[in-house]
């Protein structure tokens, strides 16, 4: 699943006007990690991180990050993160692995991690 977003960032280095918001089963691992000669074990950790947080969200009776999927990609011009949330008015249970949308120094696609 694939969801256009607009984030709330509360950010001194950047102002983002759209996101796209990519499941994690839907995205390609590479966009995280471009030098993963085998990322068989990196997707069983994202995998089973995905299964968590989705029982944490189905435990706070939400739905999951923006695409429904426990984890999900953002990618804004290039740069990408993965992402997942469990929120209610009163709990942010929140998982982030920034490749650095929201700093002042994003790590583009094929460059160093």
């Amino acid at each position: 699943m694939r969801r256009w977003v607009r984030l709330a960032i509360r950010s001194p280095w950047i102002t983002l006007d759209h996101v796209e918001a990519i499941a994690l089963a839907a995205g390609d691992i590479g966009w995280v990690f471009p030098q993963l000669d085998n990322p068989s074990q990196v997707l069983q950790a994202l995998s089973a991180a995905d299964a968590h947080m989705r029982r944490l969200a189905d435990h706070l009776g939400v739905t999951p990050s923006w695409t429904g999927s426990g984890l999900e990609y953002h990618r804004l011009e290039g740069v990408t993160d993965l992402f997942g949330c469990a929120e209610t008015g009163d709990v942010s249970l929140v998982a982030e692995l920034n490749s650095g949308i929201l700093g002042p120094e994003p790590r583009r696609e094929g460059g160093p991690p």
